[in-house]
């Protein structure tokens, strides 16, 4: 009985450890694919492009720039930046792409609300997007200009923009098949070992109770079963 039950207790903590093992496993890799996301959409390809402006400069319109671009390539801009003051509930900018000559061949209005749940004073607003420029081969300006908005005194003092280009960037199916590939996995193998720690939680309940339940019988009582009165002999 001892041997058996030793044996038991044996392929127990093997399961354990193997379902402990696959839970690990799978939460690295749901960790991997979130730092390959983050790390891919921040710092992958080549950065040709790194600048600040203070607050006189965004109000003003700033031409971030030049950088030369190739037709087709594609690249990552990122525009960080400090949340103003505004008499209104909206931060109103405009971000425009120009080529050599200064003439516009991209624009974009954003209006950022401000408010509880959206846009608070004070706070940084990152935004990133990726691009392929369809344009000729060249060099080109990213202009960005704050229509409204009010920062503290001495604005000159700190930057309040920075703005980024990077090129040859991992992006679309390089980018989020690994991502969706091991995020996938991972949750699989987590689920898989949480269900296996429940099981043998389940099984080891029982077992304490059969086993509580046995000692608690002294030797020699008499216990009703169907069919008649059985002595129990140990």
């Amino acid at each position: 009985m001892n041997t058996e039950r030793n044996d038991a207790r044996r392929r127990v903590r093997r399961m354990a450890k193997r379902a402990l093992i696959l839970l690990f496993i799978g939460l690295m890799l749901v960790c991997a694919a979130a730092a390959y996301a983050w790390l891919a959409t921040n710092y992958s390809g080549r950065l040709v492009l790194a600048q600040e402006i203070p607050a006189a400069q965004a109000a003003r319109g700033f031409n971030f720039g030049p950088v030369y671009l190739e037709q087709g390539e594609v690249g990552r801009y990122r525009i960080s930046a400090l949340m103003p003051q505004t008499e209104e509930d909206y931060w109103y900018t405009t971000f425009e792409v120009l080529n050599d000559q200064q003439v516009v061949v991209y624009q974009q209005d954003e209006l950022r609300f401000i408010g509880d749940y959206q846009f608070t004073p004070g706070e940084l607003d990152t935004y990133t997007k990726a691009f392929a420029m369809d344009k000729a081969s060249g060099y080109y300006f990213f202009r960005f200009n704050a229509v409204n908005g009010v920062y503290d005194a001495n604005p000159e003092d700190r930057p309040v923009v920075s703005f980024q280009v990077r090129q040859r960037v991992i992006h679309g199916v390089g980018l989020w098949l690994p991502v969706a590939g091991a995020l996938g996995l991972g949750l699989l193998l987590a689920v898989i070992g949480i269900r296996l720690i429940v099981l043998l939680g389940r099984r080891a309940e029982l077992e304490a109770l059969e086993e509580g339940g046995s000692r608690l019988r002294p030797r020699g009582t008499r216990r009703f079963e169907p069919g008649g009165i059985v002595t129990s002999r140990r």
